[in-house]
């Protein structure tokens, strides 16, 4: 499937545009209330785009077939900063303040509130196979989150906790890359500090830092994550890091009467992309990662060689750009003809979502709550369109989710307990106390024994 370019413009629009060409391949998403965030746009599933506003506390929800107006605005508890959705298209998370809110996009409950920021969420991204997102924040902590057991943990009343926690940075973090692989991805964080975090996130291991010349405000790599390229504020550039080239004693400079300086000048300019005359707030890499997309506040989103750091297309707009992302053509416009309409019906479920959070309690003991969980169908099965489970099968099938997580929970709970019994019962102090004194005998008897042989070989030398 082709990739697109997702613009978001100053003027409160959303337009998809031709990363060949640069034209745009439908009318623009209208109807936004004012900036939006540079890490506030996200893609709902396969029906929808979804964005949040600097200004309102406000969600905007299109589908590809209609563009005149959003198809639903979801109030907020806040203004919202930072946004993500599941790679299925069930949840969406919103980084409003310190907090981090995770909602079901069908049936717009509130799950959970995350409050583990000391500052404001700044940026929120899902690993790939939807198991596990990252949080970042104005504090400089970055924080690694298992969904399911975040999920699991709020059923039952008790306050979730990061999967990882890492705290390197010393400035805002900007940006989070998540590579593939799920819980064995690595994590590449960028920070107002300067530098690039390196993680592996499954073995919580603090791989490298990588120091740039400025701040970074943006980080894109490619899926073999061969090429990175970070955005620094100073100069608006953009520049190229080899990552398998990099050794432990930093980059090796030539010597200044080395023969071989002037090629090593051109190979660190071809390392480096400039054309920008502001600041670079999006960067993006294509699927096949031979291109790069940024988008700048002077108003230009460029296209740009891999390999070379080449210039290959400016798409011009008349405002400052905030977000730009490259994405799969969506099948409604890749199947949309002449006075065709999508039906709602066939149209993923949503709902507005809640602004407070239900107790616990109340929602383990109500069933009724189990009516309002979705489970989406991804892709086809025997040309029969996406569908959402409903009624009784919903209901089952969140109770059987819910019924396992628990019994997870307390086969771990069952295992510690029993070590902790096993430890403070009376005849195991007892049997300890036994072996301890037996060891004391043991010993004297062994230190009696070999006195005695020292005396009589000292006797047998003596006569």
């Amino acid at each position: 499937m082709a990739d697109v370019v997702l613009l978001a413009e100053s003027t409160d629009t959303l337009s998809v545009c031709d990363m060949h060409t640069g034209g745009k391949l439908n009318q623009p998403l209208r109807g936004g209330v004012g900036a939006v965030p540079c890490r506030g746009v996200a893609r709902l599933g396969h029906d929808y785009v979804i964005s949040a506003y600097k200004e309102k506390p406000v969600l905007h929800v299109w589908t590809w077939s209609r563009h005149a107006q959003p198809a639903l605005r979801i109030p907020l508890p806040g203004k919202a900063l930072a946004l993500a959705c599941s790679p299925c298209g069930t949840f969406c998370l919103c980084g409003i303040g310190s907090s981090i809110y995770i909602w079901e996009v069908a049936s717009g409950r509130l799950l959970s509130v995350l409050s583990h920021h000391f500052q404001a969420v700044s940026v929120l991204r899902f690993t790939d196979d939807g198991s596990h997102f990252l949080s970042g924040g104005h504090d400089g902590h970055v924080y690694a989150w298992n969904l399911s057991g975040v999920l699991s943990q709020c059923h039952r009343g008790e306050v979730p906790s990061p999967f990882r926690s890492w705290r390197h940075h010393s400035r805002p973090v900007t940006d989070i890359h998540c590579g593939s692989a799920g819980l064995h991805a690595r994590v590449f964080t960028t920070s107002k500090d300067g530098t690039c975090q390196v993680y592996e996130l499954g073995a919580d291991v603090h791989l490298c830092s990588i120091i740039f010349e400025s701040s970074v405000l943006a980080i894109a790599l490619d899926l073999a994550e061969y090429h990175m390229f970070g955005a620094e504020e100073t100069g608006n550039v953009i520049r190229k890091i080899a990552m398998y080239k990099m050794t432990s004693t930093g980059p090796q400079k030539a010597k200044a009467d080395s023969p071989d300086e002037a090629e090593d000048t051109k190979k660190q300019a071809k390392m480096v992309c400039t054309g920008h005359s502001g600041a670079i707030n999006c960067l993006s890499m294509s699927f096949n990662g031979t291109i790069l997309l940024s988008a700048s506040a002077d108003g230009t989103a460029r296209l740009w060689q891999v390999n070379t750091c080449e210039c290959l297309q400016v798409i011009e707009r008349s405002g400052p750009l905030y977000f730009a992302c490259f994405t799969p053509l969506p099948p409604a416009m890749l199947q949309r003809q002449p006075g065709m309409r999508v039906k709602p019906e066939h149209l993923a479920p949503l709902a507005l979502f809640q602004r407070q959070l239900t107790t616990s309690a109340a929602t383990s003991s109500s069933v009724s709550a189990l009516e309002h969980c979705y489970l989406r169908l991804s892709g086809q099965v025997q040309g029969i369109p996406e569908l959402a489970l409903q009624g009784s099968k919903r209901r089952d099938y969140w109770k059987s989710f819910l019924h396992n997580c628990a019994k997870v929970d307390e086969r771990n709970k069952r295992e510690a307990g029993n070590t902790e019994a096993i430890k403070s019962n009376p005849l195991v102090k007892s049997l300890k106390q036994q072996l301890a004194e037996l060891q004391k005998v043991n010993r004297r008897l062994l230190k009696e024994e070999a006195q005695d042989a020292l005396s009589m070989l000292q006797d047998h030398v003596v006569k």
